[in-house]
């Protein structure tokens, strides 16, 4: 059990880290967003996912381009033919 998943998420964890390492620009960014919404005299709560919508989206990105992180997409062996009927 404790290893189900990790081939997905190890891999999508890892491009977030070299993508944010890569893009200096948006890690300043989240960084900037981070800071305005949470302060040293509190902790954080579930309300303030809805105030970072550029960090919430950084994340989510390796998620939306998983292709990406897992390797190549799937690539077709032979030639396709599509018949098209017109009536």
């Amino acid at each position: 059990m404790m290893e189900a998943g990790s081939d997905t998420s190890a891999p999508i964890v890892i491009a977030f880290g070299q993508t944010i390492v890569r893009y200096s620009r948006v890690q300043k960014k989240a960084q900037r967003q981070i800071d305005e919404v949470f302060r040293p005299d509190r902790t954080p709560q579930w309300s303030d996912y809805s105030k970072l919508p550029y960090v919430t989206q950084s994340v989510n990105e390796p998620n939306r381009s998983s292709l990406c992180a897992q390797g190549s997409p799937p690539s077709i062996t032979q030639k396709l033919g599509i018949k098209v009927v017109f009536n």
